[in-house]
């Protein structure tokens, strides 16, 4: 029911690329700009998807078999699009399973036409950088990775959405957006791309290469991850973070930034509650040492370790009962049973709000409607977020969460070349989530 005709290379289009073009960012992302891309292996899996509906073009700019595209050319043109080689001129197939194409360029006429006439030599010129991510093969295909992958994209999304009406109240954001924030975008506070992290999610991914690299929680190397961040001037930080990143720590302080971090953690010890919940209380105590942040925290990421696993809502839920205390189990207990906190306002990043807020959203709601019932209420929204979005997605899986949020989010390069306000180091960018996913289960099992 989709059709290519009149689609372009636009803000807020997807060109499906070869998975080494993520390797070469300021060269594909000025080849499709205004559009993003994704990254993903098999050109024939890129056509399929472009023909679907998910993408204005699919691209190799690379010799290709014939018989690499020969089903994909039937999709692409049955759904009005074109499919063109390196001259910019139509494919031919010639039926010999030999014969090589010089490039090819598929989709939309105009996309299509405007990827050909590229001057992709200049690939070579632009140095690969390094992969951030190595998985080797066989890959995992199982339902924990279904969970995984939900998480660290819930957790991202979360963010970027509540980033767009950050520090504004329910009635602000209900007469912005009558009906919910339900898009990402580009702009917001902090003037991000359309799935760009915040600080919340920033260094949620880099606690999660650290445990990659690691296979371990080393206390050491995620500090020195979390001061590497901070040094890269990043688009937020929070004074508790901060001040404990350097040594002053506020023990006073209940605000929400180690809870907003820690949902990679439960993801490595996916299956293992009580060992996700240690991890949790040693993470959460180099910046947030105070009671309620470290139990809040080790209650969270007990709950994703259990989802992540394959347990059941109520099962998250218990195992976060089982493995937090004092005030912070009591707001879980609130949260779980039905009653919202009351003020989102007031007490701005207050951990407590937070984690009641996620864990009212997975005893009742869908991931769609917990994130934009989250963000509706205003406040801390990016952080709130965040922090429902990675408890949903562990919850509900992959499958789950709506595409048109996905893409976003594994087009987003935050670098000029795309566009980009606020520039981050490539180490910061979620365009590798579902590898750093798998990466992340396999580390820790």
């Amino acid at each position: 029911q989709r059709r290519l005709d009149d689609r372009r290379l636009d803000m807020g289009e997807h060109v499906w690329t070869n998975l080494s073009s993520a390797l070469r960012p300021a060269t594909y992302s000025r080849a499709v700009r205004p559009a993003r891309y994704v990254a993903m292996a098999s050109i024939a899996y890129r056509l399929a998807r472009v023909a679907a509906g998910d993408g204005v073009a699919a691209m190799t700019a690379h010799n290709v078999n014939e018989y690499d595209i020969a089903a994909g050319y039937a999709l692409v043109r049955a759904a009005g699009g074109v499919l063109l080689d390196a001259a910019g001129e139509a494919i031919v197939l010639t039926g010999d399973p030999r014969h090589r194409v010089s490039a090819c360029f598929a989709g939309a006429r105009d996309a299509a036409l405007a990827l050909a006439q590229n001057d992709w030599s200049t690939l070579e010129r632009e140095p690969r950088r390094a992969r951030r991510v190595s998985l080797g093969f066989p890959r995992r295909r199982d339902g924990r990775l279904v969970r995984a992958a939900g998480c660290l994209l819930g957790q991202v999304i979360g963010d970027s959405l509540g980033a767009l009406v950050e520090f504004k109240t329910a009635a602000q954001i209900a007469q912005a957006y009558p009906q919910g924030v339900r898009e990402l975008a580009d702009g917001g506070v902090f003037h991000t791309m359309a799935g760009q992290p915040t600080d919340d999610s920033e260094m949620a991914i880099a606690l999660a290469r650290s445990l990659v690299r690691q296979g371990a929680f080393n206390k050491e190397a995620v500090l020195e991850a979390y001061r590497t961040w901070l040094q890269s001037r990043p688009v937020d930080v929070g004074t508790t973070t901060e001040r404990g990143l350097l040594g002053q720590h506020t023990a006073e302080s209940e605000s929400n930034g180690s809870l907003m971090r820690i949902s990679p953690v439960g993801v490595f010890a996916a299956g293992d509650p009580a060992r996700a919940a240690a991890i949790a209380r040693e993470d959460s105590a180099l910046t947030h040492p105070n009671e309620v942040c470290v139990e809040a925290c080790a209650g969270y990421a007990a709950a994703i370790a259990a989802g992540v696993g394959g347990a059941s809502r109520e099962a998250m839920i218990e195992a976060a009962l089982a493995h937090a205390s004092g005030r912070a189990r009591e707001a879980i207990a609130r949260g779980a049973a039905g009653t919202p906190p009351d003020d989102f306002q007031t007490h701005m990043g207050w951990v407590l709000i937070a984690v009641q807020n996620a864990f009212y959203c997975l005893a009742r709601d869908d991931f769609e409607s917990g994130l934009v019932e989250t963000v509706g209420r205003g406040g801390d929204t990016d952080t709130n977020g965040a922090i429902a979005g990675a408890l949903l997605g562990a919850a509900h899986g992959r499958d789950a969460i709506p595409a048109r949020w996905i893409f976003p989010v594994l087009s987003c390069r935050p670098i000029d070349e795309a566009g980009a306000l606020r520039p981050r180091p490539m180490d910061y960018w979620p365009d590798d989530i579902l590898e750093l996913a798998e990466a992340l289960l396999i580390a820790g099992s």
